[in-house]
């Protein structure tokens, strides 16, 4: 993808996260989507990123992403339902993206979902992925997946990172 291309897809993209922190979000997604479960994540659509830093008047940093897509076959486990591995990826991802306006390179310590309802094929789901703290040594973040139709809960997640370590150099 080049620049002008994530440019004019950063223009796409609502909220109020800046272009540059927009073009950071899709540039990951790009990357991910060129790794494992590539064929997925190209068909995941970000729909709106907001962001809000540090300043006076504002307590907090904070970041919102919300996503969308339809759940295919190739998601799905014998049921005909989106696999639980499937949503578990989905979470992963989106709240690591979610973070990088804050934080650009981070491990995951511990991923936690709670599955609500069964996602059939054909549904059209949101992501919303929202951070809860961003500390020096500590990231967190939430997502839920929605009926985009409905507006019913399906999965909700918990996902918590960490710098990545530095490996002691060499003397």
């Amino acid at each position: 993808m080049s620049v002008a291309d994530l440019e004019a897809k950063a223009e796409s993209v609502a909220g109020t996260a800046t272009k540059e922190e927009k073009g950071t979000m899709l540039l990951w997604l790009h990357v991910l989507g060129e790794a494992f479960a590539g064929e997925l994540l190209q068909r995941l659509i970000p729909l709106r990123y907001d962001t809000e830093h540090r300043l006076e008047g504002v307590p907090r940093e904070r970041g919102t992403l919300i996503c969308e897509m339809k759940v295919e076959e190739d998601m799905a486990n014998g049921y005909n339902n989106m696999h639980g591995g499937c949503s578990a990826y989905l979470v992963d991802v989106c709240t690591s993206v979610c973070l990088t306006a804050f934080s650009p390179s981070h491990v995951s310590l511990s991923l936690q979902l709670e599955y609500h309802q069964p996602i059939p094929v054909g549904t059209t789901i949101e992501i919303v992925s929202t951070t809860r703290a961003l500390g020096r040594r500590v990231l967190s973040a939430g997502c839920e997946i929605i009926h985009k139709e409905k507006r019913t809960l399906l999965v909700s997640g918990s996902h918590v990172k960490m710098p990545p370590s530095q490996l002691p150099s060499k003397l």
